[in-house]
Formats: C-alpha cells, sequence, structure tokens
C-alpha cells in the first residue's frame, strides 16, 4: 500500500483514541486523571513519537486501549507486508547468474566448515573466501567463528520475520524459495 495512507490512519486513530481517553479522564475527579490528561497534552505532534511515547500508557478507557491497540496492528501489518513484499520480489526478480554466485558461495562456504569440522581448517581459506565472496556479508566477520555467529543471528531474524507473517504469506514465500532453489540447484548446497 501507499504508506501515506498508512500514516494518515495512524494520525486518525490516534486522534480517536486520545479522544477516547480524554472522555475517560473528564468525569474522574482525582490528580491522576488531571496527571494523565497533561500527560496526553504533552505528547509530541509527530505520530510516530506520540505513539512510541504511549506505548507504556495506562489506558483508563477499554474503548482508547483498543484503538490504540489497533494502530500497533496496522503498523505490524504494515512493516512485515513491506518486508515480505521485498524478500517476495527479490526472489522473483533474481536472474540465473544471481543464482549461481550464491551457489558458487554456498559451496565455498560448506567446503569450508567441512574443512573446519576436520581440523584442516586455515585463517588464510577463510580471507580468500570473504575476499571472493564478502558482498554477502556485511557484517564483515574476521574469522569463521565470527561469520558462524553472523549467520546464527542471520537465521534467528529470519526464523522471527517468519513466524509474524500470515499462514498465507509464510506459505507464500516458501512455495516461492522452493522454486527459487529447486531453479537454482540450491536446495543440496
Amino acid at each position: 500500500g501507499r504508506l501515506d495512507g498508512t500514516l494518515q490512519q495512524v494520525r486518525e486513530l490516534l486522534e480517536q483514541a486520545l479522544e477516547q481517553e480524554r472522555r475517560a479522564l473528564f468525569p474522574i475527579a482525582d490528580d491522576s486523571a488531571r496527571m494523565a490528561e497533561a500527560e496526553l497534552d504533552a505528547l509530541p505532534n509527530d505520530p510516530a513519537r506520540a505513539v512510541r511515547e504511549l506505548a507504556d500508557y495506562q489506558w483508563r478507557s477499554p474503548e482508547a486501549q483498543q484503538t490504540f491497540e489497533q494502530i500497533q496492528q496496522l503498523l505490524r501489518e504494515q512493516v512485515l507486508d513491506a518486508q515480505f513484499a521485498g524478500m517476495k520480489d527479490a526472489l522473483q526478480n533474481a536472474t540465473p547468474q544471481d543464482f549461481a554466485r550464491i551457489r558458487e558461495m554456498m559451496g565455498a562456504l560448506n567446503d569450508m566448515l567441512d574443512a573446519d569440522a576436520r581440523g584442516e581448517h586455515t585463517q588464510q581459506q577463510f580471507d580468500e573466501f570473504m575476499r571472493e565472496y564478502g558482498e554477502y556479508f556485511p557484517e564483515n566477520p574476521a574469522t569463521l567463528d565470527e561469520l558462524a555467529d553472523a549467520l546464527a543471528r542471520r537465521a534467528a531474524a529470519a526464523a522471527r520475520l517468519l513466524d509474524s507473517l500470515s499462514p498465507e504469506q509464510r506459505d507464500e514465500l516458501a512455495d516461492l524459495m522452493s522454486q527459487a532453489m529447486g531453479q537454482a540447484g540450491l536446495a543440496d548446497e
């Protein structure tokens, strides 16, 4: 979708949540209600900063809390949909040459890991690997252990992202990845 449309939706929902909360606070005759009103009045005009500051706010109005949760859900969906679209686009638009280069890198990485498991890995092999395929590793690891740690962090992040996708998105992405891997000969690697 259009991000300006999402921003407008966030603004409208935020105004609605604040109005609902103010209506709930108005009849309460204690200092904590006045402090909450002052906190709402002091929110930044920027919706992103306001939403961030309201993340820990103790809502008095269940309707306002529900509206605020709609904002958070909308933002999660938009961010995840954008991430999913980017991943889908990258898989759909990769060239055979892109996949061939990745296949070469994966083969070299597997060879290096096998050599390490046999106790035959050298730092020189790793340095040559990074000279050849360093563009795939922006973390710029200096050793094979650092590379393994970076790959483990990537795998954990990918798992978290996949867990946050809808089942339909997960299935679609899995199908695309399976097709891409099969067509490129990457499945074995």
